[in-house]
């Protein structure tokens, strides 16, 4: 009985459907910037001051958490407003007799802040409408830059201070000596949360 041999060819693939080829999605692209309206943005941050949900008003207005951290630094760290102000009187530049102010005032308080600054530099130019943040512009334009403030006073060990100890040496064990009780009061920390870390300086 004669036998047949199958011949074996190569391996057809079946033809690809153009409509089911998977195609690689577009890009989503960023949508149009939405601005938050000054309502919105005053009850975030009252909420955020006075520890109420700020994150659920935030996203119930579309506003995302980093943006009002961003917010808070400016309110707090910064000390600038986070609302610009709106009509009323055009501010004006700052002159060479500002500037002039602003290097003065900075060597004899170094540890003000923007707007106590802003607010001595109206109160000495009558008239004068700046912002705050004009005014740290301005700062950063003549070189001052924040650092960390180091005390070191000048009249620790002069003639009256030394006496001053002496005398209360003195006083101390004359009540040691009369079994007085004693009590010691510590200023170190309650000067720490008083006073300014930091202050203005040049670069």
């Amino acid at each position: 009985m004669d036998h047949q041999e199958a011949v074996v060819g190569p391996e057809i693939q079946p033809e690809e459907d153009p409509e089911n080829v998977a195609h690689t999605p577009p890009l989503q692209r960023r949508g149009p910037y939405k601005k938050v309206s000054d309502s919105a943005k005053a009850r975030i941050m009252a909420a955020r001051r006075t520890g109420g949900d700020w994150r659920a008003i935030a996203k119930a207005n579309g506003v995302k958490t980093p943006t009002v951290r961003a917010w808070a630094k400016k309110e707090i760290v910064d000390d600038l407003p986070v609302f610009k102000p709106k009509g009323g009187a055009r501010h004006s530049k700052i002159t060479e007799e500002h500037k002039n102010f602003i290097v003065d005032y900075l060597s004899r308080h170094s540890t003000t802040t923007v707007r106590q600054l802003t607010q001595a530099l109206k109160d000495a130019h009558e008239g004068l409408e700046i912002s705050a943040d004009a005014v740290r512009k301005s700062m950063h334009g003549l070189t001052y830059t924040v650092k960390q403030v180091h005390f070191e006073p000048e009249t620790a060990n002069n003639e009256v201070n030394l006496g001053k100890r002496a005398l209360y040496v003195q006083q101390l064990l004359q009540a040691q000596g009369n079994n007085r009780f004693i009590v010691y009061e510590d200023e170190s920390n309650y000067n720490v949360w008083v006073s300014r870390s930091v202050g203005w300086s040049k670069k």
